[in-house]
Order: C-alpha cells, then structure tokens, then sequence
C-alpha cells in the first residue's frame, strides 16, 4: 500500500458519506509522508512539524509562530489538533472528542476553524489542505507525477 493508496481510500469514504473514516486515512497520509520527511522525530513532532510548516506552504496562513485556537481552556496549535484531538482519538477512541467536529463551509474552497461554546469547529477546506501538502511534499513526487503541474519555463531574454 502507498500514501497515494491512502489518498484514494480517503476519497472513497468521503464520497460514501463516511468522514471520520475519510479523516483518519487522510490522517494517515500525512503521518506517513512526515515520518519520510522527518526520519529523526517521533511520530507526534514529526507529525506536527511537517502540518506547521504545510500550513505555511499552502494556505494563505502567514503566521510566523504557526496558528492557535482556544481550545479547553488553552491555546492550541492546529497540528496538535490534527494529531492529538483527531489523529490520536480515531485511533484510540474509534471516534472524535464530543467538543470537536468537521463541518462543511458555506462557501466551497474556504478554510474555516471555529470556536464556540467550547466547542471547535474544522472546516472541510482544512482537509483539502492537508490532502494539498501530502501530495505537494516533495518526498512524494514519485507517487503523484501525474498529478503534479511541472512549473512555466521561464521566458527567454
């Protein structure tokens, strides 16, 4: 099996209606396209490092100490989020924590992150986000060629 593999199986499931199965294997991809990246760390900073600086890379995010919510009480970075609350509890838990949930956007292509009434609120774009910095990862090229668009030339003097 392959991260490309695990790609494909999260699209399935999220076709079926089947999001915390979509989540996980999406999860999974980028575990698996981290621990390429970062061979030296364990799983949970590898994990993280690799969602900090993929926030950077392709969202519009610019935040140079990376982006937090208020969650229980404390602020929360966006990769532990991904790897402790939902990574970690759909392995464990076989389900996500009560006070956090995926919803859909109002407008297709947003990436929205919500906090209300100590509840946290992921957007699906965040998904498409994460499914954009496994298949960008350069430590991936091989798998997604096809999909990847080599650059413009430069124009000739």
């Amino acid at each position: 099996m392959s991260i490309r593999a695990r790609l494909e199986d999260a699209q399935i499931l999220a076709q079926q209606g089947r999001l915390d199965g979509a989540l996980l294997m999406l999860l999974v991809a980028v575990a698996a396209t981290a621990k390429k990246r970062f061979p030296h760390l364990g799983d949970a900073e590898g994990f993280k490092a690799f969602v900090k600086r993929g926030v950077q890379e392709v969202t519009p995010i610019k935040v140079g100490g990376g982006f937090s919510v208020q969650f229980r009480g404390e602020s929360v970075m966006i990769e532990r989020i991904f790897y402790e609350f939902m990574r970690n509890n759909l392995v464990h838990e076989a389900r996500l924590p009560a006070d956090l949930e995926v919803i859909l956007e109002p407008t297709p292509g947003m990436t929205s992150l919500r906090v209300e009434a100590n509840r946290v609120s992921v957007g699906l774009g965040w998904l498409d986000n994460l499914v954009a910095m496994v298949i960008h990862a350069p430590e991936n090229a091989a798998e997604f060629a096809d999909v990847l668009v080599p650059p413009e030339p430069a124009p000739s003097p």
